[in-house]
């Protein structure tokens, strides 16, 4: 109880604890890279520090950001969309788009349980037969092929960020070479 003798109350610490996550992320020169591995080293830096706050990283999108020493973060973010060719509204929307996968990916990641991230072998084979039997043929046409059936049971939490990253990245491409 003495925690609100320093905050009014548990609107101020969800909001001091979102301003905490910003301020750790080692902004890189972006303008130094191309706007893709800015990109992914804004992504990288985000989950690191994010990492280290696994059950908080949801509340950076959800709180205003009292920090100041988050709004380099926001300008490094803006910049890297802008280098791509997308200004304005459109670098706005890429940066919501870009921290809603970042947001969704990591809130996956934290709340995952061990089987799922592929720690117990037995229960990966299990989901994979579980699959193929599920009666529903996409996922068992999927799960059938012995070099997917693992991408279905199991989740390697770094390729999936990359994956992530490499379809964000195409669809800038796409959306700027449409605008040009």
């Amino acid at each position: 109880m003495s925690l609100y003798n320093h905050v009014d109350d548990k609107t101020d610490v969800l909001d001091a604890v979102a301003d905490v996550i910003p301020q750790g992320i080692e902004i890189r020169d972006v303008d130094a890279m191309s706007w893709q591995d800015g990109l992914r080293g804004l992504a990288r830096a985000f989950r690191a520090v994010a990492l280290k706050y696994p059950h908080s990283a949801t509340l950076v999108p959800a709180r205003r950001l009292n920090a100041l020493a988050a709004v380099p973060v926001v300008e490094a973010a803006l910049r890297v969309p802008a280098r791509a060719g997308l200004e304005g509204a459109a670098a706005v929307h890429a940066l919501r788009a870009f921290i809603a996968f970042l947001i969704g990916t990591l809130a996956r990641e934290v709340g995952s349980a061990p089987t799922y991230a592929g720690a117990n072998p037995g229960v990966v084979a299990g989901r994979e037969r579980d699959f193929v039997k599920s009666g529903l043929p996409a996922v068992a046409a999927a799960a059938a092929a012995a070099a997917v059936a693992a991408d279905l049971a199991f989740c390697d939490r770094e390729a999936e960020v990359e994956f992530g990253l490499e379809l964000f990245d195409g669809g800038v491409r796409r959306r700027v070479d449409a605008a040009g």
